[in-house]
């Protein structure tokens, strides 16, 4: 079983009234999302996110529900967000679970699905890996709200299409199988409510869903003619000895050994290469995740800010500025989650709905694939590197990533980020939180 990211530390306080009971509602996908009021720059739309601190409540869930957390996604509705909660086989004693973990909240509401989360990514990511081969662009995304793998070639017809199938299903099946054998099962606290013996597991090949998808690209958001130099701390600029490129500086982590680093894009330039903060020239790139990569895991490149004596920070330059105080999982980043970035190029305040989380996307010109989570918000030239946050109603922020690419899938341009977790667990650092 995969291992959760977070302990819990505590369930939700009770501090909301008496509310409604928590209700399951019927399997077999969800309805698109009432489109939600677009924020305004500096300020942040209250959503659900606000109510129930997801980095809290998610393994919260992970632990009460063990193997049969299905994973959640927000419908954000302008009257109300809803929170859905994937249970596998849930049941009436399931969603008082769920009632219980979240405080009674009236926007939850508890999906019975048919594979895990856990699962699922194991099912996504071996799909991925049997079309690594491809020079096509392709998207490979775990769906959480429909328990489905749904494989998205950039194919012309649908004689191309039916090529992907039977490898893909097969793919699937080597995932969930290689998962299930990894840990006894892992019920969680809640344990096995069903009733009676448990329904034979569903075979997960017939998750795989694979539809084409002509219009895929993905272009790297860097500005390699050069950017118009910005006075505010957000320009990173790399040179190296044959272009010199306009970035974003992003988050600073911390190294047990090494120190502080701060960050950017790894696609902006390759080591060798110097790293500076508007004006100022910082020093080498200490650290790449991008360049002699295929499968990019964390678009990210690092300048050392300790051996430089450069001081750091956890506040994000916006208008106005926030204090980043926490920052999100893999897991507590789900589709419906609002979230805002701010680039050199794009300013500040551009924000959107999480339309795609944690899947796989090929290729960009160089022929990577990306392992990506993204916003319905565009991006431009020059924004790589940017940070992908909340904001929270109190001023401060929950960061989630750094702006990686330039998307366009089925017509709609998006802006697609590195997790924070892919970074830290790439490069064996932590954010620098407040």
């Amino acid at each position: 079983m995969r291992r959760r990211p977070l302990p819990v530390v505590a369930l939700i306080a009770a501090t909301l009234a008496a509310l409604p009971a928590v209700t399951v509602v019927p399997a077999g996908g969800r309805p698109a999302p009432t489109a939600a009021p677009a924020p305004t720059a500096g300020t942040p739309v209250r959503q659900i996110a606000d109510d129930l601190d997801l980095t809290i409540v998610v393994p919260a869930l992970q632990d009460a529900f063990g193997d049969r957390f299905g994973g959640f996604w927000i419908d954000p509705r302008s009257g109300g967000d809803v929170l859905h909660v994937g249970v596998v086989g849930a049941t009436p004693d399931d969603a008082a679970a769920v009632g219980r973990v979240t405080g009674g909240h009236p926007g939850v509401v508890t999906d019975p699905v048919e594979l895990g989360y856990d699962e699922l990514l194991a099912a996504q990511d071996e799909v991925a890996r049997s079309l690594a081969g491809t020079t096509d662009n392709v998207a490979v995304t775990a769906d959480v709200a429909t328990s489905s793998v749904v494989v998205q070639p950039a194919a012309d017809n649908l004689a191309e299409v039916a090529e992907v199938v039977p490898a893909a299903r097969a793919a699937a099946r080597r995932g969930v199988t290689a998962e299930r054998a990894k840990a006894p099962t892992d019920t969680g606290t809640v344990g096995d409510t069903r009733g009676g013996a448990a329904p034979p597991a569903p075979d997960p090949a017939t998750a795989v869903v694979v539809e084409p998808d002509p219009t895929i690209s993905i272009t790297p958001a860097v500005d390699r003619l050069g950017w118009r130099v910005y006075e505010a701390g957000l320009l990173a600029t790399t040179a190296s000895s044959y272009r010199r490129t306009a970035c974003t500086s992003g988050f600073t982590f911390y190294h047990a050994r090494w120190g502080y680093y701060g960050s950017t894009a790894g696609h902006c330039n390759p080591m060798p290469s110097f790293f500076g903060l508007g004006h100022r020239w910082i020093g080498g790139m200490a650290a790449n995740k991008y360049y002699g990569v295929t499968r990019v895991v964390a678009d990210v490149s690092m300048v050392s800010l300790t051996a430089n004596r450069v001081g750091i920070s956890a506040t994000i330059r916006s208008n106005p500025s926030t204090m980043v105080d926490a920052r999100y999982a893999n897991s507590q980043l789900g589709v419906g989650l609002r979230l805002c970035f701010d680039g050199v190029a794009s300013d500040t305040g551009n924000c959107g709905t999480v339309v795609r989380a944690n899947e796989w996307l090929c290729c960009d010109s160089s022929g990577h694939w990306f392992l990506f989570t993204c916003i319905n918000y565009p991006s431009a030239s020059g924004d790589s590197g940017a940070p992908v946050y909340q904001r929270k109603t109190n001023g401060r922020s929950v960061a989630a990533g750094m702006v990686s690419s330039s998307v366009v899938i089925n017509g709609q341009r998006l802006t697609c980020f590195t997790t924070v977790q892919n970074i830290e667990n790439q490069t064996n650092t932590r954010i620098v939180l407040r």
